[in-house]
């Protein structure tokens, strides 16, 4: 086919980053073949990873065009003309998809974005399986067309024409969370000190004959503690609020910070002490988190580095305090180097995407968040049901807060500027109330 050479070599330049030569490859190819849709298609599926909706509308339109009978330009028109705003247009290009393939792969999930955009989503959302009163249950049918639509499901059972769609799952997880972070961190902060520099150069310390000597003298006092601090912990991770998971933390802490006095060099003591900080620290899903808790667990994961030296999971812990404490720079350095330890990490890229999403970096954060749901599902059906949940039970006006600005940076020629008062945060926590 005309173009296709342009094509592969365009495509071979975005995944390098280089986008300027990209660019040159795919107009290449529009120019080789202009009355074919493929060129077109081509450019415009670029055009979209870039942002450049108009620009991909004004391509599709020419894909549309040259082939009015293939509902792959009416797909990525409608796609395209939503995500530019031109919403009559949109709603055109879409009922135009209907009637080529009524069955189009992307029909469901583009009916979602455009609620989503511009309307009430919530009964296309219990539709499909998300937020579900108790004892409602989903439309099989369309519980059939959403697994296929996010990618999820056994293949044997699912329609083979539906799959998941990169162009219109991305959209849909910007959408969900511009409205779920605007709750959840009312402000934002810049962090004076990276906290990774607290952890370079660390080793961890070795035990001398007296100490191993006192540890085995302990180890029969403290290993149970340990161990029912660790399975009370596991109990409090999972917990159902009517399980009082906050009750079951306290009662790990208590145990962990015993067991630990008694053998100071037991492994990942604090690693699990953070862990029960964070259980700590967690509010209502859909809230901010508690300050003073996820100061003691950034404590705690950092005199677990120094004990047991750095992991891919303690720097993404790292990462999630200083994410849930508003401050996303910090955090995203942090969820770096987890993933250059472990590049299959879905929940730091996740983090990391929300991260770069609340400092304004959209096409970033849009690619973070399809890598992790891509590589488990399951992150992006949890914010999907999140999202439709808390609209269930509290309606639109839940989601009335705008993303948080970041406070610029505080140089020597400027004056230091405050943050925001906060929305909707709780009294201060202080010491003496803590566990």
């Amino acid at each position: 086919m005309k173009g296709a050479a342009q094509v592969r070599q365009g495509w071979k330049h975005y995944r390098k980053g280089d986008f300027a030569a990209a660019d040159v490859e795919f107009t290449k190819a529009v120019e080789g073949s202009p009355r074919l849709a493929f060129g077109h298609l081509q450019q415009g599926m670029f055009w979209l990873r870039q942002d450049r909706f108009k620009e991909a509308v004004g391509t599709f339109e020419k894909a549309v065009a040259a082939e009015p009978t293939n509902p792959a330009p009416a797909f990525f028109l409608a796609v395209a003309q939503e995500q530019a705003e031109q919403s009559e247009a949109a709603d055109e290009a879409f009922e135009k998809l209907k009637t080529l393939c009524p069955r189009h792969q992307g029909l469901t999930s583009l009916r979602l974005l455009r609620e989503l955009r511009r309307g009430d989503p919530l009964p296309i959302l219990t539709a499909l399986g998300f937020g579900l009163a108790p004892g409602q249950k989903p439309s099989r049918e369309n519980w059939r067309s959403l697994a296929a639509g996010i990618g999820v499901g056994d293949p044997n059972w699912l329609p083979p024409d539906l799959s998941s769609s990169n162009y219109l799952m991305g959209p849909i997880l910007l959408e969900i969370e511009k409205r779920l972070l605007g709750r959840e961190f009312p402000t934002l902060e810049r962090r004076p000190t990276d906290i990774l520099q607290e952890i370079e150069g660390l080793t961890v310390p070795k035990r001398d004959l007296s100490q191993e000597f006192r540890a085995l003298r302990t180890s029969c006092a403290s290993g149970p503690r340990f161990r029912k601090g660790k399975r009370l912990l596991s109990r409090a991770i999972v917990a159902e609020p009517e399980e009082k998971p906050k009750e079951l933390a306290r009662e790990a802490i208590a145990l962990l910070r015993l067991g630990r006095r008694l053998n100071p060099f037991a492994f990942r003591t604090d690693y699990h002490l953070g862990e029960a900080y964070l259980v700590l620290a967690k509010e209502k899903q859909g809230q901010p988190y508690q300050k003073f808790p996820l100061l003691q667990a950034e404590t705690a994961f950092l005199q677990s580095v120094r004990m047991d030296g750095v992991n891919p999971y303690v720097l993404y812990c790292l990462a999630f305090v200083s994410h849930a404490l508003g401050r996303p720079l910090t955090a995203i350095d942090a969820y770096t180097k987890a993933t250059e330890r472990f590049t299959k990490l879905p929940e730091a890229h996740y983090g990391s995407g929300q991260c770069h999403l609340l400092i304004g970096e959209v096409s970033k954060a849009r690619d973070l968040l399809l890598e992790a749901v891509n590589s488990d599902l399951a992150l992006g059906k949890e914010r999907l049901n999140l999202f439709a949940t808390l609209l269930r039970e509290e309606g639109p006006e839940a989601f009335a807060h705008p993303l948080p600005i970041l406070p610029p940076e505080v140089t020597a020629d400027s004056e230091e500027v405050s943050p925001p008062p906060s929305r909707d945060e709780g009294p201060p926590i202080s010491p003496e109330q803590a566990p």
